[in-house]
């Protein structure tokens, strides 16, 4: 059974609420509770963990969303620097963002990849330096 199950239905609300206002104050009004049953729901750990969860399934299905739409919005990029009759203000943006998401990109895949040798090292059987 998930925390979000253990939730009654007004824990079930609020978290709802929570999830989809930017404020405490926005989120009480949404569900018709107070801030106070707000902020008690928040203080009790189960909420707290079903809170956590809820947010990270929205960030995960977030994330799905942006990798489904990176190829269309690299070939905007592209589309943007290579034409001839965009303004070059555009084009410089466009060519920024690009050599913006290579940079992060690879920085992604060292830390991955460094993370990944330490771990190996780590757990490595002959590894007597633990």
């Amino acid at each position: 059974m998930s925390e979000k199950d253990a939730l009654t239905r007004n824990q079930a609300r609020a978290l709802a609420a929570l999830l989809a206002a930017p404020t405490l104050r926005a989120a009480a009004e949404a569900c018709g509770m107070s801030e106070k049953t707000i902020a008690r729901y928040m203080a009790m750990p189960e909420f707290r963990a079903a809170l956590t969860q809820a947010e990270a399934e929205s960030i995960d299905g977030a994330g799905r969303l942006l990798v489904a739409g990176q190829a269309q919005a690299l070939d905007v990029l592209s589309d943007v620097m290579s034409d001839p009759n965009a303004r070059p203000g555009d084009r410089r943006a466009a060519a920024v963002a690009w050599l913006d998401l290579v940079l992060k990109w690879r920085e992604m895949r060292t830390t991955e990849q460094r993370l990944a040798d330490l771990e190996a090292a780590v757990y490595d059987p002959k590894n007597k330096t633990r």
